[in-house]
């Protein structure tokens, strides 16, 4: 049996589908080396958010 492919859509779309802010998006694609354009699956999108918002804040 076939495996169902994975969903990919740019980062730009899932980006506003969650109502991420503009700086958050700049953040979370410096911080995961993307580009708005790139082509992630929503689960890769998540744990990138994820990762933004428990990141060690200063030195």
């Amino acid at each position: 049996m076939a495996k169902k492919p994975i969903e990919l859509f740019p980062v730009s779309e899932l980006a506003e589908k969650a109502g991420l802010q503009n700086w958050k998006l700049a953040a979370m694609c410096k911080a995961a080396g993307w580009t708005t354009d790139k082509q992630v699956s929503q689960s890769d999108f998540d744990t990138a958010v994820s990762n933004l918002e428990s990141r060690k804040m200063g030195g």
